[in-house]
C-alpha cells in the first residue's frame, strides 16, 4: 500500500514538472526577446542624426547641417544687387543702404535712381566716386565714410539739395573748389574727420548755412578769415589737428 502511494506521488511530481517546464521555457524566451527589441532601438537611437544637440525630425535638417555655409563678404553682385532695397526711412526719404559690403565701385544701377534721397556706402572699399553722382539731384544725406577716397568728383556739385556729406576717414586733403558756392544755402552738415586736410579754403565761408562740422584728426594749423562767417555754426569739433592755439575767429 505505502509503496502505491510513494508510485502515485512520484508520478504526480513528474506530471506537474512537465506542466511547469514550459512556463519557465517561455518566461526565458520573452526575456530573451525584450533583451532584443531594447537593444535594437538603442542602436537605432544611436544611429540617428544630431543637429544641435538634438535628434534631426527630418532629412531637411540633415541637409540643413550638411549644407556650406554662404560667404557674401566678398560677394560684390550678390550684396548689392540681391539684398539692397530702396526704402522709406523714418523721416519720409528713399534711403539705399550699401554700407559693409567690400565694394570697390558703386553700382552702376544706383545712379538711374533719380528720386533716391539718401544714399549710404559707408565702410567699402572705394577708391574713387564716379561723376554720376551728379544724375541724383534729390540727394540730401551722401555717406561715404571709411572708404579709399583720395578726392570726391567737381559734379558733386550738381546735388544741390544735399543737407548732409559724411566723408571721414578718407584721404581727402580737400573739397571740391566749387562746393561751397553750390551748396552754400543747403548743406547744413559736414563730416570730414580722419583725412588729410592742413588747410581750408577761402571760400568756406560760404557754407552759410553749416550747422554741424566735424573737421578732428585731420593736419590743420590755421583757419581762413572766411571762418568767421559761419554764424550758424553750433558745433565744432577740430581736436587732433596742429593748432599751437585755438584761432580767435572760433572763438
Amino acid at each position: 500500500m505505502s509503496w502505491l502511494l510513494r508510485s502515485r506521488r512520484a508520478s504526480e511530481d513528474r506530471s506537474r514538472r512537465r506542466s511547469e517546464s514550459p512556463t519557465v521555457v517561455d518566461r526565458r524566451a520573452t526575456t530573451d526577446d525584450s533583451h532584443k527589441m531594447s537593444s535594437h532601438r538603442h542602436r537605432r537611437r544611436r544611429r540617428q542624426p544630431v543637429v544641435n544637440g538634438a535628434a534631426a525630425s527630418s532629412a531637411g535638417d540633415v541637409l540643413a547641417r550638411d549644407r556650406p555655409p554662404v560667404n557674401r563678404t566678398h560677394d560684390h553682385t550678390a550684396g548689392a544687387q540681391q539684398q539692397a532695397t530702396v526704402v522709406l526711412n523714418r523721416f519720409g526719404l528713399l534711403e539705399l543702404d550699401l554700407s559693409d559690403r567690400d565694394l570697390r565701385s558703386v553700382p552702376d544701377a544706383v545712379f538711374a535712381l533719380g528720386r533716391l534721397e539718401v544714399l549710404r556706402v559707408a565702410r567699402n572699399r572705394l577708391g574713387s566716386l564716379p561723376p554720376d553722382v551728379a544724375s541724383l539731384h534729390r540727394l540730401r544725406v551722401l555717406d561715404v565714410g571709411n572708404n579709399e577716397l583720395s578726392t570726391l568728383p567737381d559734379s558733386l556739385v550738381n546735388c544741390v539739395r544735399l543737407s548732409e556729406l559724411d566723408a571721414r576717414g578718407n584721404r581727402l586733403a580737400a573739397l571740391p573748389g566749387r562746393l561751397p558756392a553750390a551748396l552754400a544755402q543747403s548743406l547744413r552738415t559736414l563730416r570730414i574727420a580722419g583725412n588729410r586736410f592742413d588747410r581750408f579754403g577761402d571760400d568756406v565761408g560760404r557754407f552759410v548755412a553749416l550747422v554741424y562740422l566735424d573737421a578732428s584728426a585731420n593736419r590743420l594749423r590755421d583757419l581762413p578769415s572766411s571762418f568767421g562767417r559761419l554764424q550758424q555754426l553750433r558745433v565744432l569739433n577740430l581736436s587732433d589737428n596742429g593748432f599751437d592755439v585755438l584761432p580767435d575767429r572760433v572763438s
